[in-house]
């Protein structure tokens, strides 16, 4: 590579660069700091101690501030080196012995004879320098088109997500719908069964209210049948009976307060139910009712 003399320049950016060795690299005599980085160059071992060698007043390289130990290193090796750095010979360590330097001079040679290289390579692209550069408003309508396919892309994935959540809430409310008709045919059916429980309920009510009506106006007539069969029985009977008479009495007044200590529904229970059977065939032929036993 070859550049002009710039004796002053102290920044160099070589960064990004198909930079391979520093073949024709020239003499910077104020450079403090170089940026090699992202090159082939910087991928040897000991780039730095070439860079060192070539240029003694180097501060900094790639950032880091070069060490002590560095610069020692580099002064082991003597002028002569730098030719063949210049040449594309990139260091090793330990330096090579007087013997091992003619043969790198040998190789060297060979190499410049054998490959065809163009001389006088600029190290930097100057403006004379062709390169393809399409147009910025080129660029601008390439990125808006891939911005448009890009906005296309998501509009398609957020109609599908949205038509996915459609078809949900569609599922979710027919199911709302059939638990809410299921819950209201329940409370139908449970509000008609209270209805029909509570007129059962009532009939029955009303049919043993009406049972005890009748039971009562029975036991009304029993006991005013008692009283009347012990009130006008024969006065010879009494006479001729009258121990048998008062026991017979006795005996009826034990049957009637028997029948009044007596719960309501078991009126028609027990032994006395031949006599309620008389008793309600003769309540039948008087009152001109018609009472079922």
């Amino acid at each position: 590579m070859g550049c002009p003399n710039l004796s002053h320049l102290q920044t160099i950016d070589l960064s990004q660069n198909p930079l391979s060795s520093l073949k024709g690299f020239p003499t910077f005599k104020s450079l403090q700091t170089i940026n090699v980085e992202k090159t082939p160059f910087a991928k040897h071992q000991y780039y730095r101690i070439a860079l060192i060698i070539l240029c003694n007043s180097l501060r900094v390289i790639n950032g880091d501030r070069i060490t002590a130990s560095e610069r020692n290193v580099a002064h082991q090796y003597s002028s002569e080196f730098i030719g063949l750095i210049r040449s594309g010979w990139i260091p090793t360590y330990p330096p090579p012995k007087a013997e091992q330097m003619s043969k790198i001079r040998a190789e060297i040679s060979s190499q410049l004879t054998a490959s065809v290289i163009h001389r006088d390579r600029p190290l930097f692209k100057t403006a004379n320098s062709r390169r393809s550069v399409k147009k910025q408003s080129i660029l601008f309508s390439e990125e808006i088109a891939q911005q448009n396919a890009e906005i296309e892309e998501l509009e398609k994935e957020i109609a599908e997500l949205q038509q996915q959540h459609n078809v949900h809430h569609e599922e979710e409310e027919e199911e709302d719908q059939n638990i809410y008709e299921e819950g209201e045919k329940e409370d139908q059916n449970i509000d008609e069964k209270g209805v029909e429980d509570n007129q059962k309920e009532k009939a029955i009510k009303d049919i043993n209210n009406m049972y005890r009506e009748e039971i009562k106006d029975i036991i009304d007539f029993s006991e005013s049948k008692i009283s009347d069969d012990i009130s006008f029985s024969p006065k010879k009977k009494r006479k001729k009976n009258s121990s048998k008479s008062k026991s017979n009495k006795t005996l009826n007044s034990k049957k009637k307060s028997s029948i009044n200590s007596l719960p309501k529904e078991q009126y028609i229970s027990g032994p006395i139910i031949t006599f309620l059977k008389k008793t309600v065939d003769d309540y039948n032929r008087k009152s001109g009712k018609k009472i079922l036993m």
